[in-house]
């Protein structure tokens, strides 16, 4: 299409420009796969504006993109995302200005990185702790690159959106897949339905494009309170459009929480709106309480309070038999992350040793389950397990930090009129940091690049208005410069999938 237009205009050196784009893309498409060639074609405008760049990083990690295409996208984003760091830092007084806020981010990431290090080399399989500590060494590093472009870019609400719409249009396609074709049509797998059951599961249980509705849950948690602040943004400035736009948007989001049938997700979604409601000032609060009748229905929805209701039940019991399958495995993998604790508390089994390790606590645990699950199913047990004293803390460490900052940013303008919605946005981050990690409770470490996308939003929320950093490399608007991301990501999202 890019060469038919050029032919037309092959008298201008537009027209030529055209030509030569329109050949190296299909080129490209032929050679590298219609990801990457594309990639290639944003690559210009991505390196001189950092808000492309991070748009771009953003969006194909929480679509999941990156998996999709093992091997062939990740790198190349990375390089690029190096690249607009390095452009964008050759001005001085930006580099003078995000200094700080980049040491901090940096000085957060390291104290977990070199816990995890500590853990490996005290390890008891190096082999299997080397070869697991190398992927979350490869994953720092990606979220300190993300950190960096949301600091230079200081566009907090376009990190907002670029997080937030993927993740409701994915809900969407669940709710469409559910509805209109029950539950038969995965989208080109960005609709995955899971062959996972569930005691009391009233619908077939979605996972997004990933391949747990756990996990995919765990990311739906994330998405709730930045929406809020959304909705919230678009009330205040009057627009009937925008403001029904993000109404909907919630409602697809809640849809694709119901259709993981996920009661950790259930529970963490609860937790993190209510954080959002509390810290949102007291308009959000008078709202919320207005709307707690309606929101209280939602728990007698089949598959939501019966299955809560259930949980606690198995939680507060002692026997062990009768008990829903995915319960009674959960409480196998916990006792024996335990037991694995107990042995070596202070740096653990090591990165990895879990599985290694797995069938021999098997069977020193109270709770027997024929084929023990690889993961414990908790976060902080499975650090705990893995590195001990020293890696938990160091993990609590770097989460409290980031925590601190958004924090911070809803305390410093707390009181502030004119920063009204900036409080809110600061209180969303809050809010989803706290959200994800409920939801952990119930769920072990994965996809710790998506979680480190909510991370660089809090260090972005977290500069002073005006002080902390400035605004490289948007020369014709924030409009514009979000444009061709969309419409690139659509096109080849669509492209790929065929």
């Amino acid at each position: 299409m890019l060469a038919w237009t050029g032919l037309r205009r092959v008298g201008s050196p537009a027209g030529l420009a055209l030509v030569v784009c329109g050949v190296a893309l299909a080129l490209g498409a032929t050679v590298l796969g219609p990801l990457l060639a594309g990639l290639l074609l944003l690559a210009p405008v991505a390196v001189r504006r950092p808000p492309v760049c991070l748009v771009l990083l953003v969006v194909v990690e929480v679509t999941n993109l990156a998996y999709r295409v093992p091997g062939r996208l990740f790198w190349p984003l990375s390089m690029l995302g190096v690249a607009a760091v390095a452009v964008a830092l050759r001005d001085p007084v930006t580099r003078a200005r995000v200094c700080r806020p980049l040491a901090l981010v940096g000085a957060l990431l390291a104290v977990y990185l070199g816990a995890q290090v500590v853990a490996a080399l005290a390890a008891q399989r190096s082999d299997l702790a080397y070869a697991a500590l190398g992927p979350t060494i490869v994953d720092t590093a990606y979220i300190a690159l993300v950190a960096a472009l949301a600091v230079l870019s200081a566009r907090p609400w376009a990190l907002a959106l670029a997080i937030t719409v993927p993740l409701v249009a994915l809900s969407m396609l669940a709710v469409v897949n559910q509805v209109g074709f029950g539950a038969t049509v995965d989208f080109g797998g960005f609709a995955t339905v899971t062959n996972a059951t569930g005691e009391l599961a009233t619908t077939p249980r979605q996972s997004g494009p990933l391949l747990d509705s756990n996990f995919w849950g765990r990311h739906l948690v994330i998405a709730l309170p930045l929406a809020l602040a959304l909705l919230a943004r678009a009330a205040r400035s009057g627009s009937a459009r925008r403001t029904a736009a993000w109404v909907l948007a919630i409602a697809a989001l809640l849809g694709g929480m119901y259709l993981t049938q996920s009661r950790g997700t259930f529970i963490a979604a609860a937790c993190a709106g209510a954080t959002w409601a509390l810290v949102s000032g007291p308009d959000v609060r008078r709202w919320c309480v207005r709307l707690l009748p309606p929101l209280a229905l939602l728990a007698l929805l089949p598959g939501i309070g019966n299955r809560l209701v259930a949980l606690v039940g198995y939680v507060g019991g002692n026997a062990a038999y009768g008990l829903d399958w995915s319960v009674l495995v959960r409480r196998a993998a916990q006792e024996i992350a335990l037991a694995m604790f107990r042995d070596r508390p202070l740096l653990g089994v090591g990165p990895g040793g879990y599985v290694a390790l797995l069938t021999a606590y098997a069977d020193k645990v109270a709770t027997a389950v024929p084929v023990p699950v690889d993961a414990a199913h908790n976060l902080y047990l499975q650090l705990a397990a893995e590195s001990g004293l020293v890696g938990l803390a160091g993990w609590l460490v770097m989460f409290a930090g980031f925590t601190a900052m958004a924090w911070g940013a809803v305390r410093r303008r707390a009181g502030a009129g004119a920063a009204t919605a900036q409080r809110q946005l600061a209180a969303a981050v809050l809010a989803s940091l706290l959200g994800w990690a409920v939801a952990s409770v119930f769920l072990h470490l994965a996809h710790y690049r998506t979680l480190g996308t909510l991370l660089a939003l809090a260090a972005c929320v977290a500069a002073e208005p005006g002080v902390g950093v400035q605004r490289v490399g948007v020369q014709r608007g924030a409009r514009a410069a979000r444009r061709p991301v969309a419409v690139g990501i659509t096109a080849l999202a669509a492209l790929d999938a065929r």
